[in-house]
C-alpha cells in the first residue's frame, strides 16, 4: 500500500482517481476508503509526477463526501493546498463542471474557512507589492537610507 507505480501513484491515488466506465457499477470510493483506513499516511503523500494529493483526485472525480471527509481527517492541511495541476483550491475544484457538488464546495469551506483569509491576505500582499514597485525615484530620495534599503529588499522579494 506504500509502493508507487511507474507513474508515481500510490494505491490510494489510483483509487481516488478511478472513474467508472459502466453506469451499472458506479465507483463510489469504497476501495479508496478501505485503502485509507489501512494506510492513512498515503493521504499526505503527493503523486510524485504531478504533486497532486489524494483529496485533489477525489474531489476532481466527484467521490462521495464520506471519502473526502476521511481524507481531510487523515490530512487536515490538504484543504489549504491548491491543486498543482489546476491551481484550484479543493473547495473550488469541487464545483468545477458540476452543479451537484456545490454542496461539497460549501462543506469544504465550512470545514476550514481560513482558506478565504489566505486568499485575501495573498491578494493584499500582491497589491502592496505593485504599489511598492510604482514608487518614483524622487519619492525614494526623500527617505533615509534605511528606508530605501527596506523598499529595495521588499521589492526584490516579489
Amino acid at each position: 500500500l506504500s509502493k508507487t507505480n511507474a507513474d508515481g501513484y500510490l494505491p490510494l491515488h489510483l483509487a481516488c482517481q478511478r472513474q467508472s466506465i459502466n453506469i451499472d457499477y458506479p465507483c463510489d470510493g469504497t476501495v479508496a476508503y478501505k485503502i485509507l483506513s489501512e494506510h492513512p499516511q498515503a493521504a499526505y503523500k503527493p503523486v510524485t509526477t504531478t504533486k497532486r494529493l489524494s483529496i485533489h483526485l477525489a474531489v476532481g472525480t466527484q467521490k462521495p463526501m464520506s471519502l473526502i471527509a476521511a481524507l481531510i481527517k487523515a490530512y487536515p492541511r490538504s484543504l489549504n493546498s491548491p491543486d498543482p495541476v489546476t491551481k484550484l483550491w479543493p473547495f473550488v475544484l469541487a464545483g468545477v463542471e458540476n452543479d451537484i457538488s456545490v454542496g461539497v464546495s460549501f462543506t469544504l469551506l465550512r470545514a476550514d474557512p481560513s482558506i478565504l483569509m489566505l486568499t485575501v491576505k495573498k491578494k493584499s500582499e500582491q497589491e502592496r507589492a505593485s504599489n511598492m514597485r510604482s514608487v518614483e525615484a524622487d519619492d525614494v530620495e526623500d527617505h533615509s537610507s534605511r528606508r530605501i534599503r527596506r523598499l529595495t529588499l521588499r521589492d526584490s522579494a516579489y
